[in-house]
């Protein structure tokens, strides 16, 4: 139960970002762009996943990681992204993110 408990902790902090996330685009004039409702669908399959299945939310949860890394899902409001071409071939975008302000 304790494994379970620490192995849980980075999907709680990426849950609690991604509700946070969402508030502030509801209660402000931020638009959800694609990257937010991935997120936000990844987060809701995964926290049920948690209580039916563990091994294979812990999997997801690497998943979503891994995904976030290469600029899928949008963990917070702003998205800004950066990338490079050398000679005619483009280097994928890198997310540069403004947390909380």
């Amino acid at each position: 139960m304790k494994t379970k408990l620490i192995n849980a902790i980075p999907f709680l902090i990426i849950r609690f970002v991604v509700l946070y996330s969402w508030f502030e685009i509801i209660s402000t004039e931020h638009i959800a762009t694609w990257r937010h409702y991935v997120a936000l669908t990844l987060i809701a399959i995964n926290a049920v996943l948690y209580f039916v299945r563990y091994k294979p939310a812990v999997l997801l949860k690497g998943l979503i990681l891994i995904l976030a890394r290469f600029n899928l899902p949008s963990f917070f409001t702003k998205i800004q992204t950066s990338g490079l071409t050398i000679m005619g071939v483009s280097t994928p975008a890198i997310a540069k993110r403004e947390s909380f302000q």
